[in-house]
């Protein structure tokens, strides 16, 4: 859907990355091969086409030596984090063209675990948000505006406008954006954000909506927010509505909530399973820590969104973990 009138988008902002500088290059060259030769084990394996044989010489290369067997033990577990869907789909397409013909459902099947997977790793919307007016894919932001309201779509976001109830009536579908309104007339925006309603005349704030979670931010002006009971919050307060219930606080930490409209992710003693979650919204492809131990070290720092790898490499070194970069697309960390 491509909506006319008032909003006129601006370009898209992309965050890219870098690759990382590593003082062992010989060893990072013998690791590379085995974590591509592994992962190409687990694609031959989940294909469909593989034979008694085929299952023979991979438990042979795995027992070539500790490093072969950790390199199969890493890809097994990106596998199964990417999804079964994906496995699905490979295997399905493989099936003859004249059964596709007769198995439609097959078909559909396949290209709904392609989709999920695609979906899943940041290079294609969420269903929910493909029919949003407005969306942006891992490591993209958005500039929007129409008359009096600026809308900064973050990554992994999609907002749809509410036509049928007038001008200024916004929908924030997922993810996560930072709303500026400025009018001397009352109020001129009223968002839905999954439970909660807010209404601004002149503020400017953040809503982010987690898997159970709607957190409204407020980082200036004041805002009036039915979620679900009426109330209002100002600058430097946060509203918080988790399975139901709602909470009113004094923002922790004003440039955590809104560092990444200037290209920053701000860390305070978090841990680094959370921290993974948090980069994994802007990055193409799979970050995953690999060691429940190392999910729960602590991780204090200043990152930037254009250069996540960099981060993720960073992050390893403070922690005196290894981080192994598969492809440019899956990362595994502990």
């Amino acid at each position: 859907m491509h909506p006319g009138g008032a909003f006129q988008p601006h370009h898209l902002s992309f965050l890219g990355s870098m690759p990382s500088n590593n003082k062992n290059e010989h060893d990072r060259v013998d690791q590379g091969r085995l974590e591509q030769e592994a992962v190409a084990w687990i694609l031959k394996l989940t294909s469909g086409d593989a034979t008694e044989a085929d299952r023979d010489a991979f438990l042979r290369w795995r027992a070539r030596g500790p490093e072969y067997e950790g390199a199969a033990l890493d890809a097994m577990r990106v596998w199964q984090h990417v999804g079964t869907a994906a496995a699905i789909s490979r295997r399905r397409s493989r099936i003859p063209s004249r059964r596709l013909v007769l198995q439609g459902g097959a078909v559909a099947a396949s290209v709904a675990g392609l989709a999920f997977a695609g979906s899943k790793l940041g290079f294609l919307p969420t269903i929910q948000d493909a029919f949003a007016d407005y969306r942006t894919l891992a490591g993209e932001q958005r500039r929007l505006t129409f008359p009096h309201i600026t809308v900064e779509l973050n990554t992994r976001s999609g907002l749809s406008l509410e036509t049928a109830k007038g001008e200024g009536h916004l929908r924030l579908v997922s993810g996560e954006a930072a709303f500026t309104a400025r009018s001397r007339a009352g109020p001129i925006l009223s968002l839905s954000a999954r439970q909660a309603v807010v209404t601004a005349s002149n503020a400017v704030f953040v809503v982010r909506l987690d898997e159970n979670r709607t957190v409204v931010s407020c980082l200036e002006g004041s805002l009036d927010l039915l979620m679900p009971e009426t109330g209002q919050i100002k600058a430097g307060q946060q509203a918080l509505c988790e399975n139901g219930h709602v909470a009113t606080k004094a923002i922790a930490d004003m440039e955590a909530v809104s560092g990444w409209r200037k290209g920053q992710l701000l860390f305070r003693d978090e841990p680094l399973a959370k921290v993974a979650d948090e980069l994994n919204r802007y990055k193409k492809g799979l970050v995953v820590v690999v060691d429940k131990a190392a999910a729960q070290r602590r991780v204090t720092g200043v990152f930037h969104l254009s250069r996540i790898d960099e981060a993720l490499d960073h992050i390893g070194n403070a922690l005196g973990l290894p981080v192994r970069h598969l492809s440019p697309f899956f990362t595994l960390i502990g």
